[in-house]
């Protein structure tokens, strides 16, 4: 896996969160924890994103794609609203590949690291995960 995830408390919310994120060459992607059900549907979320990239170079904003798998939507900003952070967002996970994006966004205090915030395997919700995400390959 190229990326890598960490859970956080956001501590603090402003536009400069995001004008740090829009500058980043590397991938980082910070998601709200309550769009999420379990680790493994954002592992495999990760695994497809990865998958996407690597066959489509010509993406501005890869974390956009992880955000669609992980919201059942072909629509960047449909996927933003539902997973992305936000004024209402306590935990979240960020998804990263240089480990100097996530210090920066402690060392400034944006956010907390964490203990994992999310159970890692409901079982009974791998159907709705699976089939949703198939719904997105078709489309994106």
């Amino acid at each position: 896996m190229l990326y890598d995830l960490q859970y956080f408390i956001l501590t603090k919310y402003d536009t400069q969160i995001f004008d740090y994120l829009k500058t980043r060459k590397d991938f980082l992607q910070l998601i709200d924890c309550n769009a999420i059900m379990s680790e493994l549907q954002l592992r495999e979320a990760i695994r497809k994103t990865e998958r996407y990239i690597q066959h489509n170079g010509k993406i501005h904003f890869p974390g956009n794609v992880l955000l669609m798998y992980l919201s059942n939507t072909n629509q960047i900003n449909v996927a933003i609203n539902r997973c992305g952070i936000n004024s209402k967002t306590n935990h979240g996970v960020v998804v990263f590949s240089n480990n100097a994006d996530v210090e920066f966004l402690v060392s400034e205090e944006f956010i907390k690291l964490a203990g994992r915030l999310i159970p890692y395997d409901l079982s009974e919700k791998d159907f709705e995960v699976f089939s949703n995400m198939a719904k997105v390959d078709t489309t994106i």
